[in-house]
């Protein structure tokens, strides 16, 4: 089944899930409340529902820069000093750890990410592990998205690729989206002519997509996430309402809108909560 509408899209089944992952490739979803926090890790031959620490919710939140979707000490200083990201190796402890046993034979993970769990850089958690072979990552709104649309789409046209860039506050977009659209040899789409109706006329003739824009991201609901161009958002809903998608490669050169106002925080409130997060333990 190919997804046109997710309207019209029947969710998968665990046993449809099952067939249709290839035997090197296990997919997790993460659940995250209040007082439960569990991992799914499905595979071609097996299905296991495991417990994460019951706290992990509250934990997650001094992880967290107030106020921000963004993790603590992931960013430069005021200095510009980049410091070691020591959330990394507790945060792989409490999400890919409990999992590693189930995970060692593979080649490829699927990430169905929960919540807040969509900011945290899941390539860098598996890199804190004493393994010597690092698994590809893929991240996807759901299980359905990824295997009845992604993985049974229709195969690109034509050759090349298309360029849309939009953002005066933005810097390097034009040198960067010039020297890319020269790359591809196809159409570059500037400022007022980046339009929704341009990226959803040229998605089906070019392999290629690249977007340097900004955009917005909604954890709560992914699919309602998207790209701000020239005449309004171009969310993954609408895209895939508007067209039927083919393209084999879309890359997001983008900027996401900041949601919340800025908190700044003082040394003391700083390492208190470093405090908190470093000696809770499940």
């Amino acid at each position: 089944m190919y997804i046109r509408d997710r309207r019209q899209a029947a969710p998968l089944d665990a046993a449809a899930i099952q067939q249709r992952l290839p035997p090197d490739t296990a997919l997790i979803e993460y659940m995250v409340a209040p007082g439960q926090a569990v991992a799914f890790v499905v595979s071609r031959n097996d299905l296991t529902v495991i417990p994460l620490a019951a706290s992990l919710y509250e934990d997650l939140g001094p992880a967290f820069e107030r106020n921000r979707h963004r993790l603590q000490q992931m960013a430069p200083d005021h200095e510009g000093i980049l410091h070691t990201p020591w959330l990394l190796p507790l945060l792989q402890e409490r999400l890919i750890a409990p999992l590693s046993s189930r995970l060692a034979d593979k080649l490829r993970l699927v990430i169905v990410p929960y919540g807040r769990l969509h900011y945290i850089p899941f390539h860098a958690l598996l890199h804190q592990s004493s393994e010597e072979r690092t698994p590809e990552i893929i991240h996807a709104p759901s299980a359905t998205v990824l295997l009845a649309y992604c993985c049974a789409k229709p195969p690109a046209r034509g050759r090349g690729g298309a360029v849309f860039s939009v953002g005066d506050d933005l810097r390097y977009v034009e040198r960067e989206a010039a020297a890319v659209a020269a790359r591809l040899a196809g159409p570059w789409f500037q400022n007022l002519a980046a339009t929704v109706a341009a990226a959803i006329g040229e998605s089906a003739d070019y392999p290629i997509l690249h977007f340097a824009c900004h955009a917005h991201f909604d954890p709560e609901d992914p699919l309602a996430s998207g790209l701000t161009l020239a005449d309004g958002r171009l969310t993954a809903v609408s895209y895939t309402h508007l067209t039927l998608p083919t393209s084999d490669l879309v890359w997001l050169s983008v900027v996401a809108v900041s949601l919340k106002k800025k908190y700044k925080k003082t040394k003391k409130r700083r390492r208190t909560e470093y405090t908190r997060y470093k000696t809770k333990r499940p």
